[in-house]
């Protein structure tokens, strides 16, 4: 009952996502926001009459799956595991939308962005299996983990999706995928109980969306690049700081 609660938070934020898009584009060109936010609405329903393909639909519900699945992992007894499982499926998912080129290169630029992101992930689980606890923060950490949440979008960048339920399941996981991150972060790194997680994961959402119109959109080999030379070492660092804590809260003085 709990995840069902949850996928239905989940996706009523992505729609919200959809929805605070367009009345930001509605905004640049002088569109009222009472006008614009139906523009999703009509195009849904536009790309519903429309015949798709095949790829591009499996693609697109692997995108959308992802979420679901990082989402649902909150409450498994291993959640890291969940979310390694959640972001190889949207990496596989992706691979789909990619076409039949580029697929060495795409599997190099996922595991540059995924790697960071896992370091991430390793943090609280290290900070948590320490008796006693460190008791850290651990500010990069968290603000990878919801970076996640526009970092993967850019890795993937589909070529083309053609039209119909595929064009609609990937942009339903591309605006799900800063819900999920943020809902991770929120989890991982707020402070228990349902109002931090519930009011996190709607400010951590709200941030990304507003972050990722803010600066322009980075290209796949860009994402991959900065991944490498910028957060690769930060999220090093940071759990190389939290382990060595973790192991001085475990000496006698």
């Amino acid at each position: 009952m709990v995840d069902a609660v949850a996928v239905a938070v989940l996706l009523v934020l992505a729609a919200g996502v959809v929805a605070l898009r367009a009345v930001l584009d509605g905004a640049r060109v002088g569109v009222p926001a009472s006008i614009a936010v139906l523009a999703p609405v009509t195009e849904a329903a536009r790309l519903l009459r429309t015949r798709a393909r095949v790829l591009p639909v499996v693609g697109g519900a692997g995108l959308l799956a992802a979420t679901v699945l990082r989402v649902v992992a909150l409450d498994l007894p291993n959640a890291v595991l969940g979310f390694v499982a959640a972001d190889l499926l949207w990496w596989i998912a992706g691979a789909l939308l990619l076409g039949r080129t580029g697929l060495l290169r795409y599997t190099g630029r996922a595991v540059a962005v995924e790697v960071p992101l896992l370091l991430a992930l390793a943090v609280p689980s290290v900070a948590a299996s320490s008796d006693p606890s460190p008791g850290v923060e651990a500010p990069v950490a968290a603000l990878l983990t919801a970076a996640g949440g526009v970092l993967l979008p850019w890795a993937v960048a589909p070529r083309d999706v053609g039209s119909g339920a595929g064009r609609l399941l990937v942009g339903a996981g591309l605006a799900a995928q800063p819900v999920s991150a943020a809902a991770v972060a929120a989890a991982l790194f707020l402070p228990a109980g349902p109002a931090w997680l519930s009011g996190g994961t709607v400010a951590l959402t709200l941030l990304l969306v507003l972050v990722a119109r803010r600066f322009p959109t980075l290209r796949p080999p860009l994402v991959a690049r900065l991944s490498l030379r910028v957060l690769l070492p930060l999220a090093a660092v940071q759990l190389v700081i939290v382990v060595a804590l973790a192991l001085l809260a475990r000496l006698p003085f």
